[in-house]
């Protein structure tokens, strides 16, 4: 009886704890956006998983990436229940799944842990070893599967100091750089000597004093006359947006918004699935506006949906709609269950109760090429291909700025179109290039090449934002070399840890 009092007291707790650092550890990204709180959450979790075994650290752990999840993603709920036509129960049962599933990757981050460092006691452990694991999982957790890089802790460093290390290793840098920071909170928590004081304001002083280092550096140089550029948000709202009857109005109220003012411009973009059937279908409809485009010397980018014959496909695309052949871009990153069916010969049963529109389209194949913009290039990426940063320098350096067009309105009011341009924000750092962001419903915005935003459109409401861009060429470290700096890093890191395991094995 005096045991098991005392296992509930000593262990229940620190399961607690571990699920609040969790529902914290959000709270560092948009709209909160307290960035300090990832580390913090993150130092936290890793003291809870102290000197316990690796059953009890895998509960901790999936505790953790359910409180991480389920307040920082709980918009797929939104989604599956308010566009998807799934009735209420079915969309939490849907949401509660792929929490539980994404709680699998601190889970197994804290079960590896205790399998693999049961050894260490001292402070190395919290300040290499930790940082080593979580950073070694958040990358995988990037690219397995489709890949889910909502929430890395590297996007909450943007706005501070950390963001400077984006031109040379991309958010993974970032990321590196946040574990380390995590490290150094829990080793001095945990430790308190002296010698774990000196080591942990080392590190943190390293990185922050290289991180403002390398705000000094400069990519790459203006080319060229800014551009007047608009973006169009149509604000046509989801539950309609398919429908036949309302196709027409909605398409006109495009062309409307894209004419208003007596003004030109350079480039005209319409956000993601803007024209929400085949292009071809649309084409004789928007041809008295497209003649007045090429007539005015303005390109167009518009977003839909196109067919290829020869192999039966159907493409979320962008098209170049003002040239005499039309030259596009197709979603190369398609999300699940939304724009393609994974594991269909298991899971096709769900289309009975979840009613997506166009939901079963193709991935665009080969290297992607940047679009034509009279003598400039747009690096263009269509939604969820921007969470990738690997996907968006392929066009580089050749493209001179970067066009991100989507439609978060499946999201409704919720945080995810503002995670959503919080990622975007960290592809115009990455890159040095000026980002223009064309969405349905919000946020439309212009983001210069430092991840500012120096305008933006209210959500939910029709508008037009015109801002000026100015093309730039250059490379920085990671348009160059992407991920292998940091690959050679993890590698390194990876050596040392197993050989100073191998050592503490002999002792």
């Amino acid at each position: 009886m005096t045991s098991s009092r005392f296992l509930f007291r000593s262990v229940w707790p620190l399961h607690v704890c571990a699920l609040l650092a969790g529902a914290i550890y959000p709270l560092a990204f948009a709209p909160v956006s307290i960035r300090p709180l990832s580390v913090i959450a993150l130092a936290v979790f890793w003291c809870c998983l102290r000197g316990v075994d690796s059953n009890v650290a895998a509960k901790r752990g999936w505790l953790f990436g359910v409180g991480m999840f389920g307040v920082g993603v709980n918009w797929i709920y939104h989604s599956l229940h308010l566009f998807g036509q799934a009735i209420a129960p079915l969309a939490l049962l849907g949401a509660a799944a792929f929490v539980a599933v994404m709680a699998l990757y601190p889970s197994f981050f804290a079960w590896m842990q205790a399998r693999l460092l049961f050894k260490w006691t001292g402070p190395s452990r919290e300040l290499f070893a930790l940082p080593l694991l979580w950073f070694s999982l958040e990358w995988f957790r990037e690219w397995f599967f489709v890949g889910f890089p909502w929430l890395q802790a590297g996007y909450a460093g943007l706005d501070t100091p950390l963001q400077h290390l984006a031109p040379w290793g991309g958010v993974l840098l970032m990321t590196f750089a946040a574990s380390l920071l995590a490290g150094v909170l829990a080793a001095m928590f945990l430790h308190r000597s002296a010698s774990t004081i000196f080591a942990g304001v080392a590190i943190g002083g390293s990185i922050f004093g290289l991180s403002i280092l390398a705000s000094f550096q400069e990519w790459g140089e203006n080319v060229g006359p800014a551009l007047r550029t608009r973006m169009v948000q149509g604000n046509v709202e989801q539950g309609i947006k398919f429908e036949s009857q309302h196709l027409v109005p909605s398409l006109q109220k495009y062309v409307d918004l894209s004419l208003q003012g007596d003004e030109t411009f350079d480039l005209i973009i319409w956000p993601e699935t803007a024209v929400p059937i085949y292009f071809d279908q649309a084409q004789g409809f928007l041809q008295p506006f497209r003649e007045k485009l090429i007539a005015q010397e303005t390109t167009w980018l518009m977003g839909g949906f196109s067919w290829r014959d020869l192999t039966q496909e159907t493409f979320n695309t962008v098209r170049v709609a003002t040239l005499d052949e039309p030259v596009d871009y197709h979603k190369r990153n398609l999300v699940p269950f939304g724009e393609y069916m994974p594991f269909r010969w298991l899971l096709n049963f769900l289309r009975r109760w979840v009613a997506i529109p166009m939901s079963d389209i193709s991935a665009g194949q080969g290297v992607p090429q940047p679009l034509p913009v009279g003598a400039t290039f747009a690096a263009v990426s269509i939604c969820y291909d921007d969470a990738f940063g690997t996907e968006v320098i392929k066009q580089l350096p050749k493209a001179h700025y970067l066009v991100n067009v989507s439609n978060d309105a499946w999201f409704g009011n919720s945080w995810a179109p503002l995670q959503h341009q919080e990622i975007a924000r960290l592809r115009a750092v990455e890159t040095d290039r000026h980002l223009l962001r064309a969405t349905n419903t919000g946020i439309t915005s212009s983001i210069d090449r430092h991840g500012k935003v120096q305008a933006s459109a209210p959500q939910f409401e029709a508008a037009v934002l015109d801002s000026m861009v100015q093309p730039r060429q250059g490379q920085t470290v990671f348009v160059r070399l992407a991920n292998r700096p940091m690959f050679a890093i993890l590698v390194l890191c990876w050596m040392v840890l197993l050989l100073l395991q191998k050592q503490k094995a002999k002792k």
